[in-house]
């Protein structure tokens, strides 16, 4: 550390050495933690090629970084004037705590869109964090959701998925030589900080500054201190400020009023007085230069200078200046020389984080490293020998020697490259440089071959050897894509007299990995979505845990471990895109269950049956959409064929997941890509949970019939403040199983504008207007005029939880005339029944129809009957009214109905008003109404099958049934509107 007074040292794979007997003597190695003082301006530096015992340097002289430099050595020659193994921890408080004992780590990984350094200014409600940063959907996630600067890397944080949780040390700064340290980069989390330190290999750990950093007082880390020298701090305050310790600064106002002496009495020394700061300066070489900075900015009426000796300080009293707080907040500050865990120094400094270059969960070889570790607790063995190079050290004392050195992985990855750390560079000046061979282990028709990675010479100046495998460039690259690396092999040239290999001085290895590539195992591809899936046949993959070493190493480089077929069940770490889910491995187990319940259309009967029995398997029920494209031919013409049925998942699955499901299933449909032509292409669209009927919120329908008032019932209605009535029609023209699209389009049909719950809440608030009721939740009610006609549809909304219906009957002959000439004049209107309309005649003598006009749906007792049967009127879940009673009475009429509701009857001020009066003025004006009342024939044929079936005495006594209190003589004497 360049013009620091105290040097820390130890015994690195540079060692510093003291010579006490001159430099002709024997050299003495400084213990650890012993801090040697020095004097600082009796150092310097020169080349030169100068071997220990060959030197004319002055007694006593530290000689230290002796590191080769192309043949050359530099040496920094400094003046000890002090050495005590215990001053460390008796007479410096800034750095007493590196004594005490070091913190313990921290394990911690999150999950998706929960890390550090997740950007969330990068994603909306539509591209959401959890679909954007799901590698389910590919390597880089949802490709969909990157433009410009916004990328799977800077915006899904995974950095923090792949290192957290190496065993940081969290509040304390790891003590270490630190490099790149006048402009340490800003980064977003502690685990991008791991990540650019496992990617140069010059690092040995790092110390992270988050965004809020808080010090222990004025305690900096060494490389902050040399920033701090010789810096010039300009203020805004002057004597106003309190003044308080801050050891080694020197605090200065602007003006002097001693000319003869400009510091005498205008400085204050280990004092700082804080104040709003201006600027500072860097290079300043001593207090007068600040001074002159200070008087050069109108602005400045004080200053504070930092010296060549300042060290921080750690007094609790002391407050560090908020222009060194701030440079160091999200800095990442890199350390060199590796070291054992069990020789690192921790330095508490707030809420910092620390860790060292090695991640252990992220090693591909952890399981086995471990078992060759606990073979070196034993007897000296070729596997206690290899382990020494995966240890984690990377100390230059304790070497692999084993040539050839190999290591096996605990699964088969992609190595994109290599990193060696080598010893014996005692001899390096006096011997040849060596040749170091990196091979790949790979799978090859069920045996192991040796893939070339890269050669490479020894370095000179003994920094690591930095290796590039698995380019498209590179010999076997293909060969290690396809099969995937199970293990590294390295050789150094050089024999024997013997015709043995000379020893490697291995001392640490590590390797780049990444997941092995999902087109690289599986040919075919199909579209889900939008995206490009590989999905692994039947049996083919199975998933590994997560929760073991090898499979969390795999999980951190986005990955799944999974137990290939092909590979006679050997571990594969593959990208998470084609790792077979929970979901599709479930299905697989039972299969034949699944399979039995599915393939039902939307419209096909048994599929209500088939959700039924989809739900005592734990499943869940899906729609899908599944097309084929054929290759396009002459002319740009592209064949396709579609299938959309509806099939049962277990109850884990959900979106691409479930879409596997559906391939499987697809697949027994004849959808099998291995068996199409060349070029045709498979797209999963549309993949939802169909909905239940139970998941309708519904509190009432007027369920029937149409021209027998409901119009009137559905406007008056929708006056009543307890009431919220869809304006839309309730027709559930759906199929057996409701789909969820079809249940958010009908949650849009009741959300109220702002002006209708204003109105539902006036007259007095929280009561019905006029009345002294109080106003609950609103009830949700509609029209769906049809539903009484269908038996289906009353067979499946009675699942509806709570749900009342409400059928208004009306006399059959007035009703089917009446009904009749609405849709004529729609008809008319429109024209869309063509020009060969029917007539009413044709409908009941010809058994013609118009849209839902037909004779048999005259006998509305039959409807009443399904009614009755589906929601019976003793389980207060039915109210069947007469029309004839709304025309009489109204308010008995729509009293009834609140009865039935639960809800307040309406104000006695309240006016009834009649609906849909308009078309009956339409048709009757313009000549065009049809009257049975004119037509005989017609007339007696319907009143000839009403009365073969006794519909009238039927409808009053399903009226009376139903628990209504009266029946017109219309019904009870089997008359009708015509004379």
């Amino acid at each position: 550390w360049p013009g620091a007074d105290y040097f820390a040292v130890s015994d690195g794979p540079a060692r510093t050495l003291f010579y006490p007997s001159g430099a002709t003597g024997v050299p003495l190695v400084f213990p650890q933690r012993a801090v040697v003082k020095y004097d600082a301006s009796a150092m310097h530096s020169a080349p030169g090629f100068c071997p220990v015992g060959r030197s004319a340097a002055p007694a006593p002289y530290l000689w230290a970084h002796d590191v080769a430099l192309g043949g050359r050595v530099l040496r920094t020659f400094v003046r000890v004037m002090a050495w005590d193994p215990s001053w460390l921890a008796r007479r410096w408080p800034h750095t007493a705590a590196l004594a005490a004992p070091a913190p313990a780590p921290e394990f911690e990984r999150p999950r998706t869109c929960e890390a550090e350094d997740v950007v969330h200014g990068c994603f909306d409600e539509e591209h959401s964090c959890e679909r954007c940063c799901d590698l389910a959907k590919g390597p880089d996630g949802d490709s969909v959701c990157w433009a410009g600067w916004m990328t799977y890397q800077k915006c899904c944080g995974p950095a923090s998925r792949r290192w957290a949780g190496c065993g940081w040390r969290r509040g304390a700064d790891l003590w270490a030589h630190e490099y790149y340290s006048l402009t340490p980069p800003r980064l977003h989390s502690p685990a991008q900080c791991q990540q650019r330190c496992e990617e140069d290999a010059d690092c040995g750990g790092w110390t992270y500054f988050p965004e809020v950093w808080q010090p222990i007082a004025c305690r900096l880390p060494v490389a902050a201190v040399l920033a701090l020298r010789r810096s010039c701090l300009l203020r805004r305050g002057a004597d106003d400020a309190p003044p308080t310790p801050h050891r080694g600064i020197v605090w200065g106002r602007r003006e002097c009023g001693d000319s003869s002496n400009p510091l005498g009495g205008c400085v204050e020394f280990d004092v700082d007085r804080l104040s709003w700061e201006v600027e500072i300066g860097h290079g300043i070489p001593d207090i007068s230069a600040c001074r002159a900075l200070c008087q050069q900015r109108e602005e400045c009426k004080a200053f504070a200078y930092f010296p060549h000796y300042y060290v921080g300080d750690s007094d609790d009293r002391c407050v560090l200046p908020a222009a060194a707080h701030a440079f160091w907040n999200s800095r990442c500050l890199l350390k060199s020389h590796p070291t054992h865990p069990e020789q690192q120094w921790f330095l508490p400094m707030g809420n910092v984080v620390s860790g060292s270059r090695s991640c252990p969960a992220a090693v591909p070889w952890l399981e086995r490293a471990a078992q060759l570790l606990r073979a070196a607790a034993g007897r000296p063995s070729v596997e206690a020998d290899a382990a020494l190079a995966v240890d984690g050290d990377y100390g230059r004392a304790r070497c692999s020697r084993s040539n050839p050195w190999r290591i096996d992985f605990d699964a088969e990855y992609e190595v994109r490259g290599v990193i060696l750390w080598l010893g014996d560079l005692a001899d390096l000046q006096d011997r040849p440089l060596r040749t170091y061979f990196v091979s790949l282990v790979v799978a090859r028709d069920s045996r192991e071959v040796e893939v070339p990675c890269a050669t490479i010479l020894e370095s000179p100046n003994a920094r690591p050897l930095t290796l590039r495998c698995g380019g498209d460039d590179d010999e076997g690259s293909a060969a290690v894509r396809t099969g995937g690396v199970r293990g590294l092999v390295v050789r150094g040239d050089g024999w024997r007299g013997d015709g043995r290999r000379l020893p490697l001085a291995l001392c640490e290895v590590e390797v780049r990995v990444e997941p092995v590539q999902c087109k690289d195992l599986i040919a075919e591809s199909v579209t889900i979505g939008a995206w490009e899936r590989r999905v692994f046949p039947p049996g083919m993959a199975r998933q590994l845990p997560s929760t073991t070493p090898a499979g969390q190493a795999c999980e951190r480089y986005g990955g799944g471990l999974v137990s290939l077929e092909a590979r006679n069940g050997a571990a594969v770490c593959v990208e998470a895109a084609c790792v077979p889910s929970q979901c599709l491995e479930a299905f697989d187990a039972a299969w034949a269950e699944f399979a039995a319940v599915s393939g039902f259309g939307v419209w096909d009967a048994n599929l209500e049956a088939a959700s039924e029995k989809c739900a005592t398997l734990s499943g869940r029920y899906f729609e899908v959409t599944v097309r084929v494209y054929e290759a396009p031919r002459e002319g740009g013409h592209q064949g396709s064929a579609m299938l959309h049925f509806g099939f049962c998942a277990p109850g884990i699955c959900q979106g691409d997941a479930a879409a596997t499901v559906a391939l499987r299933l697809a697949a027994g449909k004849g959808v099998v890509l291995e068996q199409m032509p060349p070029g045709t292409q498979v797209s999963i669209q549309n993949v939802r949970p169909f909905a239940q009927w139970e998941d309708v919120k519904l509190d009432f329908l007027i369920a029937g019939f149409a021209r027998s008032g409901t119009h009137s019932v559905q406007g008056n209605l929708a006056l009543h403040p307890q009431c919220h009535v869809s304006k839309q029609e309730l027709t559930f023209n759906w199929g057996f199983l409701p789909m969820r699209s079809q249940l958010r389009e009908y949650e849009r049909f009741f959300e109220a504008a702002p002006a209708e719950d204003a109105a539902a809440s006036a007259a007095t608030p929280g009561t019905v207007a006029g009345t002294g009721a109080v106003l609950g939740a609103r009830l949700r009610g509609g029209k769906g005029e049809g539903v009484a006609l269908s038996p289906r549809l009353l067979r499946l909304i009675r699942k509806v939880p709570n749900l009342k219906l409400i059928v208004v009957v009306r006399e059959p002959v007035e009703w089917i005339e009446s009904l009749y000439n609405l849709r004529a004049l729609g008809c008319r209107r429109d024209g869309h029944c063509g020009e060969n309309l029917p007539s009413l005649d044709d409908i009941i003598l010809n058994n013609a129809t118009l849209e839902d006009v037909r004779v048999e749906y005259a006998e509305l007792a039959r409807s009443i009957e399904d009614a009755i049967n589906f929601f019976p009127p003793s389980g207060g879940r039915l109210l069947v009214l007469e029309f004839e009673l709304l025309k009489a009475r109204p308010r008995e009429f729509f009293d009834r109905i609140c009865d039935f509701l639960g809800i307040s009857r309406f104000p006695a001020n309240f006016s009834f008003d009649a609906y849909a009066t308009d078309d009956r003025k339409a048709y009757t004006s313009d000549g065009t109404k049809a009257d049975l009342c004119r037509s005989p024939t017609a007339l007696a044929a319907l009143r000839s099958r009403l009365a073969a079936r006794g519909e009238h005495r039927r409808l009053a006594e399903l009226l009376a049934i139903a628990g209504a209190p009266w029946v017109s003589s219309r019904l009870l004497l089997g008359r009708d509107h015509c004379p």
